[in-house]
C-alpha cells in the first residue's frame, strides 16, 4: 500500500492540439499531412496522450473536418476566428475547460517534429512550478510548443485586437522560464511544402 501512496502522480495540466491555421502557403491543411506512418495531428495526438493528461483537446477551424480514426476520444473544439492565429485557438480551449487546470500545453499542429522527450521535460517543469511560462530552447534559440501558466490566463483571454500570444509571452516574459532541449524539432516550424519536403527528408520518410 505504501509503495502504491509514493507512486507518481499523473499530470494535472491540460493540453491543446493547435490547428486552425488556413494553410494557405501550403495549400492544404498542415493536421492531415502524412508522417511518421500517420499524420501531423495523428503524431501529436500519440505523444500527448502518453502524457496521460486530465484534458486534451483538438482545435481546428470552422471549415477542417478531421477523421474520427485521428481523433478517437479526443475532445474537438472550433476556433470560429481564424483569421486572429492561435490566440483564437487558446482562448477557445480556455473557455471550454482548460483554464480550470494550473497550467496550458499549447501545441502547434506544423510543429510534428517536437521528440515525445521533450513533452514530457515541459511537463516536468510545468508540473514543479516557479514560472509563468516554460518555453523549450535548442542551442540557443527559443521555440515551441509553450506552456502557460494560470497566471497568463486572463491575460490571453483579454488580448488587444490586433495581437496575439506573442503579447502575453512579452508581458509575461520577466517569469519565462527557458527548458534546454537536444531536440531541433521544437524549432521546425513547417510552412512550405518545401519545409515538409525537407522534413520528409531529414526524418526518412
Amino acid at each position: 500500500m505504501l509503495a502504491n501512496r509514493t507512486a507518481k502522480s499523473p499530470p494535472k495540466g491540460a493540453a491543446l492540439v493547435l490547428c486552425a491555421g488556413r494553410s494557405l502557403r501550403m495549400g492544404t491543411p498542415k493536421a492531415l499531412l502524412p508522417f511518421q506512418g500517420g499524420t501531423f495531428l495523428s503524431v501529436l495526438l500519440d505523444r500527448l496522450r502518453s502524457l496521460d493528461l486530465p484534458f486534451l483537446a483538438v482545435v481546428r477551424g470552422p471549415d477542417l473536418l478531421l477523421p474520427e480514426e485521428v481523433l478517437g476520444a479526443s475532445l474537438v473544439l472550433v476556433n470560429p476566428d481564424s483569421e486572429r492565429g492561435p490566440i483564437g485557438s487558446i482562448q477557445a480551449g480556455l473557455k471550454a475547460g482548460a483554464r480550470g487546470f494550473p497550467w496550458l500545453l499549447t501545441v502547434p499542429v506544423d510543429h510534428p517534429a517536437v521528440a515525445p522527450e521533450t513533452f514530457r521535460a515541459l511537463v516536468g517543469v510545468a508540473e514543479g512550478g516557479g514560472g509563468n511560462m516554460w518555453v523549450p530552447s535548442h542551442r540557443g534559440r527559443r521555440g515551441h510548443p509553450v506552456v502557460f501558466s494560470q497566471a497568463c490566463y486572463e491575460d490571453l483571454l483579454s488580448v488587444p485586437p490586433g495581437e496575439g500570444a506573442r503579447w502575453v509571452v512579452a508581458r509575461h516574459r520577466h517569469l519565462r522560464v527557458e527548458v534546454p532541449v537536444e531536440d531541433p524539432g521544437v524549432l521546425r516550424n513547417i510552412d512550405t511544402l518545401q519545409d515538409y519536403h525537407q522534413l520528409l527528408r531529414d526524418d526518412g520518410s
